[in-house]
């Protein structure tokens, strides 16, 4: 019974982080807002959003969360030869992998929040911050990774006691 309860709660949790890793791939990373003067100082003003497949790096995210959904795929549809063992240490690996990237990638959002991009004839300040695609992001990685470890843990093989 507890391996079956393992499953279900691997699987519940790895739905939950491929919704959120869908939905952080459909909503804006970044948010920003162009201000400022053009030619005679008329007025700029322009907001916008920016997917995580336009953020410099993104696709990385989009890779380890890729692997992720194979590695619970794998762990799911496999057996119990090798595959729950490779999952117990991927699994944990991947989720970090991905926590440290999305936070590098909000870090460079931060970064480059508020500057100056053009001067002279005209002068426009663009000011960015991170959107809810980056806490979603946050999310998905660990939640893909419980759920693969959950599973690859139910189906492991219980080791064989030495007489």
């Amino acid at each position: 019974m507890p391996r079956r309860l393992f499953i279900v709660a691997g699987a519940v949790t790895a739905a939950a982080g491929l919704l959120a890793g869908i939905a952080s791939l459909a909503v804006p990373w970044v948010t920003y807002q162009v201000t400022g003067s053009a030619v005679q100082n008329i007025p700029v003003s322009q907001r916008g959003s920016i997917a995580v497949f336009q953020v410099p790096g993104g696709t990385l995210y989009v890779l380890l969360m890729l692997l992720l959904v194979g590695l619970v795929a794998l762990t799911l549809l496999g057996g119990t030869g090798q595959v729950p063992t490779a999952a117990l240490t991927a699994a944990p690996v991947l989720g970090v992998v991905t926590l440290i990237v999305v936070g590098y990638l909000a870090s460079g959002i931060g970064a480059s929040a508020s500057k100056v991009v053009a001067t002279g004839i005209a002068q426009l300040t663009v000011t960015g911050e991170a959107a809810s695609g980056v806490y979603l992001g946050f999310v998905t990685g660990p939640l893909l990774a419980a759920g693969a470890w959950l599973v690859g843990y139910a189906k492991r093989r219980a080791p064989v006691p030495s007489v």
